[in-house]
């Protein structure tokens, strides 16, 4: 399976800033995360959005990260800061303007907060939500098409996207993929992990 983007989530940021500028340095894709701000400024290993090629369609990604997952009981550590997600993905859409044909969010939120935030700025054409047990709710060109990712990777969600002549986006296809024990392991991933576990000294 190859990977084109990632968004960190919270328990990344009890980390200190370099050792995620190391485990991005581990991986070719890059970790995108909209509202992340580290010491007031944008990480240099962090990306705000990416854009991606698939089938001649350019598709701008972006990640933004829950600032409910943080609170004086569970301050962000390191140097980190989070943006309010409104402000970000407002800046980041018209910096985007027509340099994309599809946009997708990947949002750490959940599901409630996620469908509020897409229903009042417009552009976001998939969000993938941080929830599970929701229904997705189908997007029909003009609303955002928003799936649930499920829980503690147990699934692989599959989307087909498409562009009618209007430049109108719309999802073909949208299921779930069970990775039960019938599913193999991913030998890539498995040498990934030993080799950072031992970097780190565990076992």
């Amino acid at each position: 399976m190859g990977y084109d983007a990632m968004c960190p989530g919270s328990v990344d940021l009890l980390h200190d800033g370099a050792v995620l500028a190391a485990a991005r340095a581990y991986v070719s894709f890059p970790f995108v995360a909209s509202n992340l701000r580290w010491n007031g400024l944008k990480p240099s290993w962090i990306e705000e959005y990416c854009l991606i090629t698939r089938g001649g369609m350019r598709v701008a990604v972006l990640g933004l990260l829950n600032p409910e997952r943080f609170s004086p009981k569970r301050p962000v550590s390191g140097g980190f800061s989070i943006e309010d997600p409104a402000v970000s993905l407002k800046r980041l859409l018209a910096t985007i303007g027509d340099k994309a044909d599809a946009t997708v969010l990947l949002s750490r939120m959940g599901y409630d907060d996620t469908l509020t935030l897409v229903d009042e700025i417009e552009g976001i054409d998939i969000a993938i939500c941080a929830d599970e047990g929701r229904p997705a709710r189908a997007g029909d060109g003009t609303r955002t098409h928003l799936v649930p990712a499920g829980y503690k990777a147990m699934a692989l969600g599959l989307l087909t996207i498409v562009i009618n002549e209007e430049g109108l986006v719309s999802v073909t296809e949208d299921r779930t993929l069970s990775l039960d024990d019938s599913v193999h392991d991913d030998e890539a991933v498995n040498i990934l992990i030993e080799e950072v576990k031992a970097s780190y000294g565990f076992k």
